[in-house]
């Protein structure tokens, strides 16, 4: 599957792409093939740099110390670590416990401070690549949030966007299509934009593949 398409209001950071079928193949937050784009308010692509969205000048991060061993606030087996959000995330679902206020965990606070900057940014997102799938029936899509599986369910996090009232999926489709590039194929998602004026919604796009 090729693509290209891009979220008006949703910064980079925000979403994940997951592919998924019937034969219980899944693969979650897509990035080897897929290549994201920062997009300005203008429309225009932004070269990335290590510089804060406010333009405070650069967002420093110190290293961990040598030795260093994460609290997984119970959620972890005897003397697992839990040295990064994503590590705590899954150690979490693991459990099936409810993840507690990201914004007051030390693992997250980068990812929580880095959500701030993203809702102030107001940022776009350029999604641009291909996926290869099975030839079975199935689904791609873009979703707000880390994509995690717990219990056999996928579920997108969203504990790390606490404060954000709402996520707009106003988006632009330049192409979706099927395999190589053939003289005189119609692909009928070409050139649909939607914008999306509630605070919360869904768009869902159906295809026949028929070879």
């Amino acid at each position: 599957i090729n693509l290209d398409v891009t979220l008006s209001s949703m910064h980079c950071k925000q979403v994940s792409l997951d592919v998924m079928d019937v034969s219980g193949d899944a693969r979650l937050d897509v990035e080897a093939s897929v290549r994201k784009q920062r997009v300005g308010s203008n429309g225009q692509i932004i070269v990335d740099s290590a510089e804060d969205a406010r333009g405070s000048g650069v967002v420093k991060r110190e290293p961990l110390p040598e030795g260093y061993c994460g609290d997984c606030y119970g959620a972890g087996f005897e003397g697992e670590c839990c040295n990064d959000c994503q590590t705590l995330r899954r150690v979490y679902h693991r459990r099936g416990w409810q993840l507690p206020d990201l914004r007051n965990v030390e693992q997250c606070q980068r990812d929580v401070n880095d959500a701030e900057m993203m809702n102030f940014a107001r940022e776009g997102c350029h999604i641009k690549g291909y996926l290869n799938v099975n030839k079975v029936a199935g689904n791609f899509h873009i979703a707000p949030g880390k994509s995690v599986e717990s219990r056999g369910n996928h579920i997108h996090d969203l504990s790390a966007f606490d404060g954000l009232e709402s996520f707009n999926f106003s988006h632009t489709i330049h192409s979706i299509s099927f395999g190589d590039e053939f003289p005189g194929v119609v692909n009928p998602l070409d050139g649909v934009s939607r914008v999306m004026n509630a605070s919360a919604g869904v768009y869902q796009y159906r295809m026949n593949v028929v070879p």
